[in-house]
């Protein structure tokens, strides 16, 4: 009875994702023996965590146990079919596991958990323009989900279909206004499109985004990078507002949408204070490692050969 206990506090607190060892120590033996019938309607949850930990320990054998009682409790649980969708990906050739997705879906073209699968399973097998093209299917019919959205943007983006990209991320914004890794991301891409067309005004309005996601989350090194990459880009392309006048307007090749400019002070204000806050985020860094990404990061943004910080 302990052990059931045990499990169904790594259920609660999700540490079975840290532990899957120990939870199929205190599982294996609970499915064997018959034990887990002492759980009731709980054993249930007991056979769908073990099969997910049994995947990532390579032990199709109690997958495939656990999968049948379930299948055979609820035949037609999309949960069971994402399940068995999953150890077929795991033990089976791709294809089989596309082609179960495909006829699950055909019959239950609604059936968000194994849309879902499918997607992801597309992603990791580098199917970007499948992924992309049962995303834009999801959300023809769930267009609120916010994730999605951002899901799509990084496809797109991915694919350097960066236009496409940059509206995805406008979407995931109405509906995560207040997300600094949206913002940042939305940010991303305007960045990324900015390198494929050089178009100068699309630096502000990155800038801009990123400035809003620093806003949002100001321990936040990589709207901080973004914002100095933008500001040293828009210091050499002269592309400002004037510093005696109001913010001047000029209209992006990108979304045809008007852009009040940064002033040429603001934009080297932000340059170099962005730069002071990498400094100090370098002086305090814990990681070997992570201290050599950032001077590598800051001699690329500086143009130095190095930076020592004393």
């Amino acid at each position: 009875m302990n052990g059931i206990i045990e499990l169904r506090r790594m259920r609660a607190e999700q540490s079975a994702v840290r532990d899957v060892d120990r939870l199929l120590e205190l599982a294996k033996p609970l499915i064997l023996s018959g034990a887990i019938s002492r759980a009731g309607s709980e054993a249930w949850d007991i056979y769908e965590q073990s099969l997910v930990a049994a995947l990532e320990v390579a032990d199709d054998e109690l997958a495939l146990t656990c999968l049948t009682r379930l299948s055979d409790k609820f035949p037609q649980s999309g949960r069971v079919h994402a399940l068995r969708g999953m150890l077929l990906e795991a033990t089976q050739d791709p294809q089989e596991a596309l082609t179960f997705y495909k006829e699950v879906l055909e019959v239950e073209p609604t059936n968000v958990i194994i849309r879902k699968r499918q997607i992801t399973f597309e992603k990791s097998l580098g199917r970007l323009v499948e992924a992309v093209a049962h995303l834009v299917q999801y959300l023809d019919v769930y267009y609120t989900d916010g994730d999605a959205w951002a899901e799509l943007g990084d496809l797109y983006t991915s694919l350097h279909h960066f236009d496409r990209a940059i509206f995805s991320w406008s979407e995931a914004l109405i509906l995560k206004p207040h997300d600094h890794d949206t913002h940042a991301s939305y940010a991303d891409a305007l960045y990324a499109q900015w390198l494929s067309n050089s178009d100068p005004l699309v630096l502000h309005t990155a800038l801009k985004s990123y400035l809003r996601s620093l806003e949002l989350s100001d321990d936040n090194l990589r709207s901080v990078c973004g914002i100095k990459m933008c500001c040293d880009h828009i210091l050499r392309s002269k592309i400002y507002a004037p510093d005696s006048h109001k913010p001047r307007t000029a209209s992006t090749q990108t979304n045809n949408k008007s852009v009040d400019l940064v002033t040429h002070a603001k934009v080297k204000e932000l340059s170099l204070m962005s730069l002071k806050w990498l400094l100090k985020a370098e002086r305090h860094q814990d990681s070997h490692r992570e201290d050599q990404r950032i001077s590598s990061l800051l001699r690329r943004l500086t143009g130095s050969q190095s930076v020592t910080v004393r």
